[in-house]
Order: C-alpha cells, then sequence, then structure tokens
C-alpha cells in the first residue's frame, strides 16, 4: 500500500511552513542577542481583519556548558505560532515583538528595553523614539526604570 500522496502540499501549507522556519531562527536569534537572564517578550499584532494579537512569555536563559531555558512552554508556544503566522504575512498587517530584560546594577534593578517591527517578512529594528514611549511606565506604577538601547540586528535568513 503506497501511503505517500501524489497530491502536492498547497502554497499556503509551504508558506506555513516556510514562516514557521523563520520563527524558530528569529527565536533562536532573539534569544541569543538577549543573552544570560530573564527576558520577558512581548508580541502584538494587528490582523488584516482590525482585531489585535497579544502573546509574551517570560524567558529564563543561561548559557554556560550547555544551555538551559525555563518558561511555561504553552507561553513560548503560543508566542511561536503568534510569530509564525505573522511572518507568513497573508492575515496580519503590522507586528512588534518588545523584549525587556531584568538587570540588575549599582543603581539597583532595572529593565532594558529593545524591540522589533516586522517588515518585507522579518524582524527589524524599532526605532528608538518609537521604543521610549511604548515602553515608558504609567504614572504611580512600581515598574522598574526601563533604559531602551537599539535592538540588536537579527539577519535574515537565507532565502534558498
Amino acid at each position: 500500500m503506497n501511503t505517500t500522496s501524489s497530491t502536492p502540499a498547497r502554497p499556503h501549507d509551504q508558506a506555513l511552513s516556510a514562516a514557521q522556519e523563520r520563527a524558530f531562527d528569529a527565536y533562536a536569534k532573539i534569544l541569543r542577542v538577549l543573552g544570560n537572564g530573564t527576558h520577558h517578550l512581548s508580541f502584538a499584532a494587528q490582523t488584516v481583519a482590525g482585531d489585535y494579537v497579544v502573546q509574551k512569555v517570560t524567558v529564563t536563559l543561561r548559557v554556560g556548558d550547555g544551555v538551559e531555558l525555563a518558561c511555561r512552554p504553552a507561553d513560548f508556544t503560543a508566542l511561536q505560532v503568534a510569530l509564525t503566522v505573522a511572518l507568513e504575512g497573508s492575515t496580519v498587517r503590522g507586528a512588534v515583538l518588545i523584549a525587556h530584560s531584568e538587570r540588575a546594577g549599582a543603581a539597583g534593578r532595572h529593565l532594558v528595553a529593545c524591540g522589533w517591527r516586522l517588515r518585507d517578512g522579518w524582524l527589524h529594528g524599532l526605532d528608538i523614539a518609537d521604543l521610549a514611549v511604548s515602553v515608558r511606565p504609567c504614572r504611580g506604577g512600581d515598574a522598574p526604570p526601563t533604559v531602551v538601547r537599539p535592538a540588536p540586528e537579527l539577519p535574515a535568513p537565507a532565502v534558498e
């Protein structure tokens, strides 16, 4: 019995598969540039229907003799799926990913933020002024101070 299908995969399936590979690549590059520590990743996208999709995950990354990644698997997967759909592009109008990394220094605990905007099928650094406005804490809140920095470049994957 032949278990292979003679029907070619639909382009939509191929586009999703390619987007999933790019999303895995993006996630790996983001974690690599953020490095050791605890990072709060927030992803927001607007669909072509005008709806908003928001996903968040907190990851703790330790790189030494090996790599240790701690997070809630369901949150990690949900952000991965949202990023895949955004990178595929047919149902998303725009998307951003912002990372808040916890840091401790002489002045105490603070957050360092950087972010990327989806453009032309890949993540590109957010304008630093736009990022500063988006991460400004609410008045009277108890959030630690946030330092904004340009997002490290995420080289786009090679197109095959």
